[in-house]
């Protein structure tokens, strides 16, 4: 709000830390933002969140490879999420989106650019689209893992079935 940018913050997934959860709550009561802030809870139905979405945001500190950034990709979303391995795997540091570090100044200034730039996140998420289409996709997988049930069998290394 201090920056005039009128955004909504949508928060899916079960509550697994109930006293983090907590304190969350409270801090956006203390900062004045509560009415910005949904707090969905799970759903297996992310398809309708991701076509009202602008932005996907995945901050975390462990992840692997989340299939929840994947369908945001594939939904053509531009993304900002932590910088760990699995995610960076399939995000392009400034091409499908922005890889950051868990601190809030970095995150904020990474959605603030898209929400501000929207030829820029139009950009990443079809960039990212295309990557998830070009690396993610029924035939790519199932591809690798005919390669790797073939290593398998015969000996070989399972790390040359790898999709990347």
């Amino acid at each position: 709000r201090a920056k005039k940018i009128e955004a909504q913050l949508l928060l899916v997934g079960p509550v697994q830390d109930e006293p983090y959860a907590a304190g969350m709550r409270a801090a956006a009561e203390e900062g004045g933002i509560e009415d910005s802030i949904i707090w969905h809870g799970f759903t297996a139905e992310v398809a309708p969140l991701f076509r009202v979405a602008d932005v996907y945001a995945l901050v975390s500190k462990n992840e692997g490879m989340p299939s929840a950034l994947v369908e945001a990709m594939a939904s053509s979303l531009p993304v900002v999420v932590s910088r760990i391995s699995g995610i960076e795997d399939i995000v392009e540091e400034g091409a499908s989106g922005f890889l950051v570090e868990d601190r809030a100044a970095v995150v904020a200034q990474a959605l603030e650019n898209l929400i501000r730039e929207p030829i820029l996140a139009k950009d990443f998420g079809a960039k990212g689209r295309h990557l998830v289409e070009e690396r993610l996709s029924l035939g790519v997988v199932a591809h690798a893992y005919k390669r790797l049930f073939e290593l398998a069998t015969s000996g070989g290394d399972a790390a040359d079935a790898s999709l990347f």
